[in-house]
């Protein structure tokens, strides 16, 4: 009987002793988590400049695929990102398609896949937080394909409801054809944390 064959495409770490950011550290989480399930064949793409050399790694169950990017360039490499993994995506032929970020979805869909896209934060309140006019570019860019996908896509997931409760206050109105199936998966945590010993103090909130 064939596996079920699941691609993630995302931010994955090269190294996993140094995990850069969230998008990474839930993505390497979860891969590890779903490596696990007998009858799962998982396939992780990760497309970036961070990636000096094409290669792929598998073990048991989980195959990962680093795809490289050059840091010099004309076209931005969001957009050679996404021929290029979408064209993987699409010989890979996987059973379902989970995309981490807005570029990434229209990947999913370039390859004639219905993916499930994960929205990990609220994108044009992240770009308030940027100066420069790369950062600006890019923003821009990153919105341009957010709209496609809004469009597109029918499921999502947000990691928080402040995520979902925000993307649905302001595009469901703007487009008809946006999807429906709108659901909160929060992020996933090492078991070991369920583990840790409490030390309640009375009138201290954080401790470090």
């Amino acid at each position: 009987m064939r596996r079920l064959r699941v691609a993630m495409i995302t931010r994955y770490p090269a190294d996993p002793a140094h995990i850069a950011g969230g998008i990474q550290a839930v993505s390497y989480r979860l891969a590890e988590e779903l490596s696990r399930i007998p009858g799962l064949e998982l396939h992780v793409v990760h497309c970036h400049s961070d990636v000096t050399e094409t290669r792929t790694v598998r073990q048991g169950n989980l195959t990962v695929h680093f795809l490289a990017q050059s840091r010099r360039r004309l076209v931005p490499n969001m957009m050679t990102a996404i021929k290029a993994t979408a064209g993987l995506v699409a010989a890979l032929e996987p059973d379902v398609v989970h995309a981490h970020g807005p570029s990434l979805a229209v990947a999913a869909l370039r390859a004639g896949r219905q993916p499930v896209w994960t929205i990990h934060g609220v994108l044009r309140a992240e770009a308030s937080q940027y100066r420069g006019l790369f950062n600006r570019l890019s923003f821009m860019l990153a919105r341009r394909y957010e709209e496609q996908a809004l469009r597109a896509v029918r499921r999502v997931t947000a990691v928080n409801r402040h995520v979902l409760e925000d993307y649905a206050s302001w595009a469901s109105p703007r487009w008809a054809s946006a999807p429906a199936d709108w659901t909160v998966i929060e992020n996933p945590a090492p078991p070991e944390l369920f583990d840790l010993r409490r030390y309640p103090r009375p009138g201290r909130v954080l401790e470090a």
